[in-house]
Formats: structure tokens, sequence, C-alpha cells
């Protein structure tokens, strides 16, 4: 049973929510992630906050496929998989399995962070497959063009001026053509919206 705001959804109370017009306010990848953070058997809360937690975690796998040497496989995630597909087999326990996914995440950006590669793209691809997630890869592998690169380039500029009111134009100029800027410790990047 999905909640609404704290009400149950129903059709008495004039609260339901169609697949189609959640679709549209939101990418099917964060209504999935939504769903299986709630275990099926159980009421899960629908609000503002619990979907953009849910798109915030879309972003996050997102960031942390990006980062990953795609030629190698991780043990640590092979170990990770087994408690995650564990999980699945018993009586489909997605907030469990999810769970796995996120501490092997944390520990993969640790040891990224500290200079280490890791790898573990094809496993972690099958096993978000299973979830519905595979446009996690997808948007993964979408390069800004060379416009977007001139404006982060322009920003940056802009910042090292201190000019940041320039700056922050120039991102919601990057935002508003669906890029947003992300600082890393290798220097800005942009990632899909």
């Amino acid at each position: 049973m999905v909640r609404f705001s704290g009400e149950k959804m129903s059709k008495s109370v004039g609260n339901i929510w169609q697949l189609h017009e959640a679709l549209d306010e939101f990418p099917a990848s964060t209504l999935i992630m939504f769903f299986i953070s709630g275990h099926y058997r159980a009421p899960i809360e629908c609000t503002p906050d619990t979907l953009a937690q849910a798109g915030a975690n879309v972003e996050r796998l997102r960031e942390v496929v990006s980062r990953l040497d795609a030629d190698s496989g991780d043990p640590a995630l092979e170990a990770a998989l087994e408690r995650f597909y564990s999980a699945l087999a018993d009586d489909f326990n997605t907030p469990a399995a999810i769970a796995e996914v996120w501490s092997w995440v944390r520990e993969a950006n640790r040891r990224i962070d500290a200079g280490e590669q890791v790898g573990g793209v094809d496993a972690l691809n099958t096993a978000l497959t299973v979830l519905g997630l595979e446009s996690v890869f997808e948007a993964s592998v979408q390069q800004a063009g060379e416009a977007a690169l001139a404006l982060l380039s322009e920003r940056e500029r802009a910042r090292a001026e201190s000019d940041f009111e320039r700056a922050d134009a120039l991102r919601d100029q990057l935002l508003a053509e669906g890029w947003e800027i992300r600082d890393t410790p290798q220097g800005p990047t942009l990632r899909p919206v």
C-alpha cells in the first residue's frame, strides 16, 4: 500500500496519483528507486521528500558508475552482490538488497577517493537490471558537448576572477540546459540532470 502524505491512497479520498502522472513529474528510475526502498508487504510513504531522496539515490548510483574502472572486477562487490541476491531470494526483500549496494558504494567511493582503481561495472549492471535500474548505466555515459564544456570553463574563469555573480549565472544556464556542476578533487565535472 502506498500512503500519500500521511493518508492511504484511495479513489474515495481522491488522492490517487496515476502512473502516467508520476512519470510526467519524475524519471522512471526515481520511481523505481522509491518503490524498492520499501518492502512490498509494508506500507510506503509517498511525499515530496521521499521522492527527492529516491532521485538523489539514483544520482548517487550514476556518480559511482562514472567513477568505476570498466575493465576490471571487484571482489568486494562480488561479496556484496551475493548478499544482495540472498536478500532478494528472501521474500524479495528489496530494502535489504539495496542496502548491500549502498554499503559497497560507500566503500567504493572511499577507495576511489584514496586513489585506488575500483571495478565491477558489469556485475553492478546485472544486479541493478534485476531491479529495473539499468537506466543508471545509460545516463552515466552521456557526455557534455563542446558548448556545455565551454560554459563550464567560462564559469571557472569567473570564479577565479571572483566574479561570483557571473559564475552563478553560468551555473544556472548549464542547469537550464540539463547539466549539473559537480566539484570533485580532480576539478569540476558536468552530470546530466
